[in-house]
C-alpha cells in the first residue's frame, strides 16, 4: 500500500524525536513506513542524506537538488524495498523486516541539521488459545495462553470491558491468564496484542464449558 503524505501517525513502534514525522500504512513485519525529511519540497542547493545505524553506520541514499536538476542516489547493496522521494526527500521502506530496526539519520549537509528516527519493527502477535481447567457449581475455570514476544499483552474482556491482563519481559515464556466464568455471564473474549496488531478468541461460556468448538476471529489494529 503506497503512502501519499507524511504525517505524524506512528502505527509502527516508532519513537521519533521532537519534530520527526513518520507515516505507517501497515504495522509490523511486511508493512510500510515513510520517514519524512521535513520538506514539502527540497530547497534548491540542498544535499539530503539518509544513514542507517545498527551495529555500524551505513549510507543508504542521497538527494541532490541543484538548479534544473534533482538527483537520487542509493548507496550500498541494491535494496528494492527503499524509495527516496526526489520531491521532498522522504524515505519509504516497504515489506518491513525486523532487520530494518535501528536508527535512521536524516542530514541536510548544507545546513548541518540532522534528524534521527528510532525504528523497531515487531513480529505479529501469535494466536491465543483457550482451554478449560475445570467446572464446579456453575463456575467454569478456563485459561488463555499465547506465545510471548516483544511488547505482547494478554487480556480478558467481558463485553467491551477489560477485566484482567498480563505481560512479561521474559519473551522465552508463554503468557497465561486464568479466568473464572460464572453461570450468569455468557460472553468473554481473550485478546493477545502488541503495537503491531492483535488476535482475538471470542467464545460463548456454554459452548466452551460443554466442550464445543471455539470461534476464532482475527482482528488487526
Amino acid at each position: 500500500m503506497a503512502v501519499a503524505v507524511c504525517t505524524c501517525a506512528a502505527l509502527l513502534l516508532i519513537i521519533p524525536g521532537s519534530g520527526r514525522s513518520v507515516n505507517g500504512t501497515d504495522p509490523g513485519i511486511g508493512g510500510t513506513i515513510t520517514l519524512c525529511a521535513g520538506f514539502n519540497k527540497v530547497p534548491k542547493y540542498s544535499i539530503i542524506i539518509w544513514d542507517f545505524v545498527s551495529e555500524s553506520t551505513q549510507r543508504i541514499a542521497e538527494c541532490l537538488r541543484l538548479p534544473g536538476r534533482s538527483d537520487i542516489r542509493y548507496r550500498g547493496e541494491a535494496n528494492p524495498r527503499l524509495n527516496l522521494n526526489r520531491i521532498n526527500a522522504s524515505l519509504t521502506i516497504t515489506d518491513l523486516k525486523t532487520t530494518d530496526s535501528g536508527t535512521y539519520l536524516n542530514t541536510i549537509l548544507n545546513k548541518a541539521v540532522t534528524r534521527d528516527f528510532q525504528l523497531r519493527v515487531l513480529a505479529p502477535v501469535s494466536k491465543p488459545h483457550i482451554r478449560k481447567l475445570g467446572k464446579s457449581s456453575g463456575v467454569c475455570w478456563v485459561q488463555c495462553t499465547v506465545k510471548n514476544g516483544e511488547g505482547v499483552n494478554l487480556s480478558w474482556y467481558r463485553g467491551n470491558k477489560r477485566i484482567s491482563n498480563t505481560s512479561s519481559s521474559d519473551i522465552k515464556i508463554n503468557l497465561t491468564l486464568p479466568l473464572n466464568i460464572s453461570e450468569y455471564i455468557s460472553t468473554y473474549r481473550c485478546v493477545a496484542s502488541n503495537p503491531a496488531g492483535n488476535l482475538t478468541v471470542q467464545f460463548d461460556k456454554d459452548a466452551l464449558c460443554t466442550g464445543k468448538l471455539l470461534t476464532f476471529i482475527h482482528y488487526v489494529q
